[in-house]
């Protein structure tokens, strides 16, 4: 397996705002879904603009290996599998096809937001994954989601991508942190209190948490259609929702 990028030279490109011609033009809706469709869309991505690739097409397991080895054998940037069953009706990879996967060149990590801890730990330690300590193969193996942060990395994972970041980064930081220190007491607490957080966010998706950043920041605003702007009712129980981790987070 050869080692990926080092993350410094790495920029994430969310495939829902992939480029259509020019790192100018942006779909916010696009999801190609064929092989043909997206290494069109890869081929306007030029290795000065991007470097990583977030993948968000899904295909039943049977055809999972001969697609994402299509996008990757013709991708100029890296590409990261991301793994979300509940976007896609339940369409789960598993670890033996992540694995596997993982041999190629090309791939050079994955996001589980499925939040199968199991899976995260046979793929971590088939692959040799990178952790803040040890680089390991330079794979990257990414929980997908905050609130299982310290399973994560207790299972050998490399770190979490988790939207939660937008609201609160300095306790994701510090989970990651206490844990490397090897204070484990402390780093329950916190992954207690970012879970609880996380919950707000997973309930209230985009619309609760940029309501929450609005009125716990001042910025945010109010998603784009057809996503709905909330009333003044539910502007205020998303930030009831998230005052316990804000507090904390503005203590760090």
């Amino acid at each position: 397996m050869s080692p990926a990028p080092p993350a410094k030279h790495l920029r994430k490109l969310d495939m829902e705002t992939c480029l259509s011609s020019s790192a100018a033009e942006r779909s916010p809706h696009a999801k190609p879904s064929s092989c043909a469709t997206r290494r069109k869309l890869l081929a306007a991505i030029t290795r000065s603009c991007f470097r990583q690739l977030t993948t968000k097409v899904y295909l039943p397991p049977i055809l999972s290996r001969l697609f994402f080895r299509d996008v990757a054998d013709a991708s100029p940037i890296p590409i990261l599998i991301y793994n979300y069953p509940g976007a896609v009706s339940g369409m789960d990879l598993s670890s033996d096809v992540i694995i596997e996967l993982a041999a190629h060149h090309n791939i050079v990590g994955c996001k589980l937001t499925c939040g199968n801890t199991g899976k995260l730990n046979r793929i971590a330690v088939a692959t040799r994954a990178a952790t803040p300590s040890d680089p390991g193969s330079g794979f990257m193996c990414m929980g997908g989601s905050a609130d299982f942060t310290l399973q994560t990395m207790l299972g050998g994972g490399s770190g979490t991508i988790g939207g939660l970041g937008n609201i609160a980064p300095r306790a994701c930081i510090k989970l990651i942190e206490l844990l490397e220190a090897g204070n484990l007491k402390e780093a329950r607490k916190l992954q207690a209190v970012v879970a609880r957080g996380d919950w707000a966010a997973i309930q209230g998706g985009i619309v609760g948490t940029k309501a929450a950043l609005q009125s716990h920041f001042g910025y945010g605003g109010y998603a784009r259609k057809p996503l709905p702007r909330p009333n003044k009712e539910e502007a205020r129980k998303w930030r009831e929702r998230f005052e316990e981790l804000v507090a904390l987070e503005k203590t760090l």
